[in-house]
């Protein structure tokens, strides 16, 4: 239940994105999963990266109103990834812009670390995981 209110609350908040999809992985992780992404999260941080599809887009990223990267980004076609950005757990919301245009409200759920963002041509795609994303 708490699952569906959370994504019908996604999905009235994201706005300028013709479709979406919101997947959950529920897979826990273990230590060397976590050692696998290369980054120090602590207690206290999750992880939200941009992945496959992206080519010289412009986004900005805010945690809670407050502005934390604002550029253009690339998929490495060797990783399948183009950029990663640490957020506190204590954040409610994250607030993405993906070309002035796609603008998405993705509440914080801390009951999932990593947060995945795909776009395919008019599509968000937005993945929340336990477990880290290996990326070779």
């Amino acid at each position: 239940m708490k699952k569906s209110v959370f994504l019908i609350t996604l999905i009235l908040l994201v706005t300028n994105c013709k479709s979406q999809e919101v997947i959950y992985s529920d897979d826990l992780p273990n230590e060397s999963d976590l050692a696998i992404i290369g980054i120090e999260l602590g207690k206290d941080m999750n992880l939200i990266t941009f992945v496959d599809d992206f080519k010289n887009d412009s986004i900005s990223v805010a945690n809670d109103d407050k502005l934390i990267f604002k550029g253009e980004i690339s998929t490495d076609p060797t990783l399948g990834a183009s950029k990663g950005f640490k957020f506190s757990r204590k954040t409610k919301y994250l607030k993405i812009k993906i070309n002035n245009y796609k603008e998405i409200k993705i509440e914080n759920d801390n009951n999932y670390r990593f947060i995945y963002i795909n776009k395919e041509k008019n599509k968000c795609i937005i993945k929340y995981a336990k477990k880290p994303i290996k990326f070779l």
